[in-house]
């Protein structure tokens, strides 16, 4: 049911992502080349050929550093990563990007759940549920969904390409936590390409390609280790996430329960505080396990049954559970409840 959270991307970074499309596009007309590589405005290039050519003993460390304008100490910290973390350590992103994965896991629930469902909306449900509360706003929700493709340009394909980015991304913060650690600056040649950074691999096969456009993939694949499937994603997705592309991407996964039946046990529970996961079951007919719907509640916090009941109808276009209305009155509403919040800090 517990999906991976992403990152909460900065504006800069969402610009970043947006242009490597039209950057690979333009590379490709430029160079008249069917396997794309290098495009403009990526400092990524400059730093792994300068590390490249020093590794392999083309140049020395300071006829390298001059012809890629890059200083000696900018190499030393880039070679510094790429021992530790292999090819992942030279990508060009700040992993300092925001991080809620409670609330962005709520906040994606509910969207899901409610397509047209509005910001303010969003923040009012995330406001009462115990372990979002304290955290969210409406800006940050904003960011959220933005980061995950919704509220860009409102098109399907961009919670494609924005959910895409979020696994590479997640995968990529996943390699920069586990170091490889098998490279040795005392011994770069033969350390430059080793059988545990695969990514590796395939950035030097797209790269030996891309310099020798009449070489068969087949055999150069052979040569890598790298299947053909792989090649044909491999190129298909550099048109639109460049040098990222080498990064594969988690499996987005499956969720037992549906974004839909998530988000109405945790309206049920919290318009009914009191209430059993069997009851909700029973109440409502639910074709799932009681264990299934105390995870739910057990998730978001909602086991107490002390607390004061909160309807969220106001805010949701649909009925929650079922068609059968219940008599049951709340005590406040979240509007009414944010309300008293705000007027008793005044």
């Amino acid at each position: 049911m517990i999906t991976r959270f992403g990152m909460i991307l900065t504006k800069k970074s969402i610009q970043y992502f947006q242009s490597l499309n039209s950057r690979v596009l333009q590379s490709i007309a430029k160079y008249q080349s069917k396997t794309p590589f290098h495009y403009d405005d990526e400092i990524f290039f400059a730093q792994y050929e300068c590390l490249r050519s020093i590794w392999k003993s083309e140049l020395s460390i300071k006829k390298a550093c001059q012809k890629h304008n890059i200083s000696k100490s900018s190499f030393y910290e880039i070679e510094k990563r790429f021992i530790v973390n292999g090819l992942a350590g030279l990508f060009p992103f700040s992993n300092s990007c925001q991080q809620h994965p409670d609330l962005e896991q709520l906040t994606l629930l509910i969207k899901k759940a409610r397509p047209q469902i509005s910001y303010t909306s969003i923040h009012r449900i995330a406001q009462v549920v115990p372990i979002t509360e304290r955290i969210s706003s409406t800006k940050l929700i904003s960011k959220i969904l933005q980061s995950h493709g919704y509220g860009i340009s409102d098109m399907e394909d961009d919670i494609s390409f924005w959910g895409k980015i979020q696994r590479i991304l997640n995968r990529w913060s996943t390699l920069i936590e586990n170091p490889i650690g098998r490279r040795c600056s005392k011994n770069r040649k033969t350390t430059f390409m080793i059988d545990a950074d695969e990514y590796h691999k395939r950035i030097e096969l797209l790269r030996h390609l891309f310099y020798n456009p009449d070489t068969v993939p087949k055999q150069i694949c052979f040569r890598f280790g790298i299947s053909m499937p792989t090649y044909y994603r491999l190129i298909a997705d550099y048109k639109f996430f460049g040098i990222w592309a080498v990064i594969a991407a988690h499996s987005p996964g499956k969720q037992s329960l549906s974004p839909e039946l998530q988000l109405a046990i945790i309206v049920e529970k919290l318009k009914h505080p009191e209430w059993s996961p069997e009851l909700i079951i029973k109440k409502h007919k639910l074709k799932v396990s009681r264990y299934a719907v105390y995870r739910v509640i057990t998730r978001w916090g909602l086991n107490d049954k002390s607390r004061a009941p909160i309807a969220l109808d106001e805010y949701l276009s649909k009925e929650h559970l079922s068609e059968n209305k219940s008599s049951f009155k709340p005590l406040k509403s979240a509007f009414h409840l944010q309300s008293d919040r705000l007027a008793s800090s005044e």
